[in-house]
């Protein structure tokens, strides 16, 4: 009988836990929460990455966004370059790079 008991315990504590898990995820979802998450980022973040472009094994372009600036980066192992910076508003057209 004990050990029937006790089966029964673990089985209506794994349903107690599952139950709230379900219950926590169906909040996050009324909430919103889980978009900031699953975007990677807060919806008042000042930093952004808009793309990214491997030159080579070694170096890396970059384009982010801070606030109303967008800057274009190249990385490096030794060393980073900013390679130009304008204003968000007015950088419709994307740089293109010639190799």
């Amino acid at each position: 009988m004990s050990e029937a008991s006790s089966l029964i315990r673990v089985a209506l504590s794994l349903g107690l836990v599952t139950g709230l898990i379900l219950l926590v995820g169906w909040f996050m979802k009324k909430s919103g929460v889980h978009r900031r998450w699953h975007s990677g980022r807060s919806i008042d973040a000042r930093l952004e990455v808009k793309s990214s472009l491997l030159i080579d094994p070694r170096r890396r372009l970059v384009l982010v966004r801070c606030d109303q600036r967008e800057h274009l980066l190249l990385l490096g192992p030794t060393q980073d370059l900013l390679i130009e910076s304008a204003d968000a508003k007015t950088t419709d057209v994307t740089t293109k790079v010639s190799s």
